[in-house]
């Protein structure tokens, strides 16, 4: 059977810089919480809990606390109301997550309708939305558009995880609402290049793995691409691959999220291997 790694592969820049900085904290101090889950991963929760690093998950508000704000970020106000509880808070936001909030602040400074493309209950677009002092509304789909009347100035964002082309969609029906319009791609640049792969590549493949957490939204729209063109299984947990799934001859792509570990990858290919002779390439 033959392996083909999509690459980049694993953790994304800003998934890393998370974790690296959760485990630094983690050497100085006692204990750590993360407020939600750090990144969009359970095995890498698992692995950050054994740590002693774990999710917030007490009703009561923490007080005196060493708290970390998840890579997806966190709303605004929340921030500020745990730190006027006398936590002390480290920052684990991804930069280009923390650049859409600063952009969508400026613009909503500056007299624009803020809107934003990207999943209107996911953490990160929750986030987006709260630095635009209610000036924000949030579109997930076409039809949500029924909802965006005229304005004299838009600017438009998008959540870092969204399909570029399904965003340009949204974009072309909202360009005769306003006079003046602004738009910034503001998609994770890694998160465009492995979508721009898995479609060149899905073309010749009898079978793609999509390797991530099923909470993960750019691990969601990567399946999406993949399920247009061949076979496609989301993969979370090692126990859910399949072997009935595959034949000896089979063309498989693996391709991942950017919060799942290496470790993962290289145990689902050590299960193949263990079901079939494997030839490995990378692209």
């Amino acid at each position: 059977m033959k392996i083909l790694l999509i690459s980049p592969i694993g953790f994304c820049s800003g998934v890393r810089r998370s974790i690296n900085l959760a485990l630094k904290i983690k050497k100085e101090k006692e204990e750590v919480y993360t407020l939600g889950a750090l990144v969009h991963n359970p095995k890498v929760i698992e692995e950050l809990a054994l740590k002693n690093i774990k999710i917030w998950n007490s009703e009561d508000k923490p007080r005196n606390k060493v708290l970390l704000i998840r890579a997806h970020g966190l709303p605004r106000e929340e921030v500020e109301e745990y730190k006027n509880l006398k936590n002390e808070i480290f920052d684990a936001t991804c930069p280009l997550v923390k650049r859409v909030q600063i952009l969508s602040e400026f613009l909503a400074k500056n007299g624009y309708k803020v809107i934003i493309i990207g999943e209107e209950n996911h953490p990160e677009v929750r986030g987006i939305l709260s630095y635009t002092n209610g000036k924000g509304l949030v579109i997930q789909r076409i039809e949500d558009l029924k909802k965006l009347r005229n304005f004299p100035k838009i600017g438009i964002v998008s959540q870092t995880t969204q399909n570029w082309e399904d965003v340009k969609r949204i974009i072309d029906k909202i360009l005769d609402k306003a006079k003046e319009i602004r738009i910034f791609n503001t998609i994770c640049p890694e998160v465009e290049e492995r979508q721009r792969k898995l479609e060149h590549f899905s073309k010749e493949l009898d079978i793609i793995l999509v390797l991530g957490g099923k909470n993960s939204a750019n691990t969601k729209s990567l399946f999406q691409i993949a399920n247009k063109y061949t076979r496609a299984y989301q993969v979370e947990k090692i126990q859910e691959l399949e072997k009935d799934w595959f034949n000896e001859e089979d063309k498989v792509g693996l391709v991942s999220g950017t919060s799942t570990p290496n470790t993962f990858i290289g145990d689902i290919i050590k299960r193949l291997k263990e079901w079939f002779p494997l030839e490995i390439s990378c692209v």
